[in-house]
């Protein structure tokens, strides 16, 4: 036992500065942690809204818009084996991808992401019904973010700036992309980037001041030499402004509509008649041409004939209906002749109270997609002092117009932003279903007054 406590007593200092070590390299563990954790947190601050990055997404039909695909492609690939440097003008940084709306310019963003999901660092889908998904704010934040999980040094200089606590507080953006962007990419020095990061960033036109968010975009461009953005937009004067003055102008522009879309509508459509015995029977070659000529170049026109065809009781007499459709003047005549028929269709008459169901259960449907979707039944309670017609017809009505709306989560909310264009002009959708955004207001406010004191009444 002497001999134990004699050898103890020799390496006492040695066992002391073991356990004083562990307990050091223990704390950093902690503080390596809890800093972690904090870095963490304030880089989620910055991190995209839900439903805004790509996320399986619709995707273009296999073997169709292959030309413009190959060009972003090779695009992204010239810049991913370095025979593009840093040094290059900013407008070689970015691809922009425009066009009407309902062209396919969404199912291209998405076909991108899918195919380069090793290159593409990050997505932004925005979207007008979608408050997070149409704040110019949001999408330099969710532009920061992905920056910092790409670049080591970035995220440095990044989580430097949020350790201000007021540093996401003024929601301005230009004051945003100098705090959260430039400011931290100056820290940099203009050394050349350890790797290309790749963002997509889709209808850009939806934003809220969309010509401010380009304007900043083109200010971003030009200080982060890391950065390649393909966006996609329907074409603006005030984006092409914007755009153009990055170091005299884009390089890589391209208007979708120029690409001829015919065979590509042919394909799509041949496949969804394959997947459906009732329409498949119903078209023949002469009738496929005829709706593919019809449609002047919009998915969005092809997808809305097969949904209004193929949810009709009668599908002979809703495929005639779509057939003897008169001859459109361009790609947005031939858009308001098919809205205007599905409309006609859900009201079913020329009756009045019939017409006013149909025009408000579509202004309401808008004003609450624009802001929290609600379902069917919640949709009826604003309507019922307004209008006549029971549930029943109601729930009719919503069902006739299917072809232009998305229930997702028994939520209902309008399928493409295209159709809320279209509302929009009373020159478009006719006196009959145009609704003013007063009108829309006043029917919401009176709604709620009736909800809640019918709540009082049961109370």
């Amino acid at each position: 036992m002497k001999e134990l406590e004699k050898e103890l007593e020799q390496h006492k200092t040695a066992i002391s500065l073991v356990f004083v070590v562990s307990i050091q390299e223990g704390m950093l563990r902690i503080q390596e942690r809890i800093s972690s954790d904090q870095d963490t947190k304030s880089l989620g601050r910055l991190s995209p809204p839900d439903k805004s990055r790509f996320n399986g997404q619709a995707t273009c039909h296999a073997n169709t818009r292959e030309e413009i695909l190959s060009r972003i492609n090779s695009w992204i690939q010239k810049h991913a084996d370095g025979s593009q440097t840093p040094a290059d003008k900013a407008s070689s940084r970015l691809f922009w991808l425009y066009g009407v709306a309902g062209c396919g310019k969404s199912t291209i963003a998405a076909s991108v992401c899918q195919a380069q999901s090793t290159r593409i660092t990050g997505s932004f889908f925005c979207k007008r019904d979608e408050n997070e998904r149409r704040d110019g704010v949001r999408l330099f934040w969710a532009i920061a973010y992905y920056l910092a999980r790409a670049d080591a040094t970035y995220r440095y200089h990044l989580l430097e700036v949020l350790k201000n606590g007021d540093a996401l507080i003024d929601r301005d953006i230009e004051t945003q992309v100098d705090r959260t962007l430039i400011t931290p990419l100056k820290e940099l020095g203009g050394t050349k980037a350890q790797c290309i990061t790749f963002i997509v960033i889709d209808a850009l036109d939806e934003c809220d001041n969309y010509g401010a968010v380009t304007q900043n975009l083109a200010r971003l461009l030009e200080a982060a030499c890391q950065l390649r953005i393909l966006v996609t937009s329907r074409y603006s004067p005030d984006i092409r402004s914007a755009l153009t003055g990055v170091h005299g102008g884009l390089e890589e522009k391209h208007d979708l509509y120029e690409f001829d879309a015919r065979d590509d509508i042919r394909v799509y459509l041949t496949s969804r008649l394959s997947q459906c015995r009732r329409l498949a029977r119903l078209c023949d070659e002469n009738t496929v041409a005829t709706l593919v000529d019809k449609a002047e170049g919009l998915f969005i026109w092809i997808h809305t004939a097969v949904e209004y065809i193929s949810s009709r009781i009668n599908p002979d007499k809703a495929l005639q209906n779509i057939v003897e459709l008169k001859n459109s003047q361009g790609n947005q005549s031939a858009l308001d002749n098919i809205y205007r028929r599905v409309l006609e269709d859900a009201a079913g008459s020329d009756d009045a109270d019939d017409v006013a169901l149909t025009r408000n259960t579509i202004g309401i449907i808008l004003a609450t997609s624009a802001n929290r979707p609600l379902p069917s039944h919640a949709l009826y309670a604003f309507l019922f002092p307004d209008v006549s017609g029971n549930r029943e017809t109601f729930a009719d009505v919503l069902q006739r117009l299917s072809p232009v709306l998305v229930f997702s989560d028994n939520r209902v909310r309008v399928y493409h932003t295209s159709f809320i264009d279209f509302l929009s002009q009373k020159s478009r959708c006719t006196d009959s279903f145009y609704m003013s955004q007063d009108k829309v207001n006043t029917i919401m406010a009176t709604g709620c007054l009736e909800i809640m004191e019918s709540g009082a009444r049961r109370h």
